[in-house]
């Protein structure tokens, strides 16, 4: 768990935003994630909840805001992993795709350990999404 840093995205709710990264925390259900950003010059913080409603399978997660999950539940895939040179996870992509009242609501996140990621670590990272 720990701290990770969005080093790339493609996420309409994060139009303007600006040094993303979130502190991730296991709990029962799976895991809560403190995810902070910038928006012009304004701090934003939000909690969310990933659940793992499927516990036979790995790395799928039901993502809601902390206390309004009857608002809006948004399936995420955590499609691809990198270990670092400690053998710990190192980055990760993570994968949304659903329609919501007819709009479709989709997240590609990269995140990673570090908040300096080389070129050529998006660069795989880019290929791995796209196939």
């Amino acid at each position: 768990m720990g701290r990770w840093y969005e080093t790339a995205y493609n996420d309409i709710g994060q139009v303007g935003a600006s040094c993303q990264y979130a502190d991730n925390a296991a709990n029962a259900k799976g895991y809560e994630q403190n995810f902070r950003a910038i928006y012009s010059f304004v701090p934003y913080d939000e909690v969310d909840e990933y659940e793992n409603t499927t516990p036979a399978v790995k790395g799928m997660y039901v993502k809601h805001k902390k206390g309004l999950k009857v608002l809006l539940t948004i399936p995420m895939t955590v499609v691809d992993f990198g270990l670092g040179p400690d053998g710990y996870y190192d980055h990760l992509i993570e994968y949304a795709c659903v329609t919501k009242v007819g709009v479709p609501v989709i997240e590609l996140r990269f995140s990673s350990r570090s908040s300096n990621v080389t070129p050529e670590v998006i660069e795989v990272m880019k290929k791995t999404a796209a196939a």
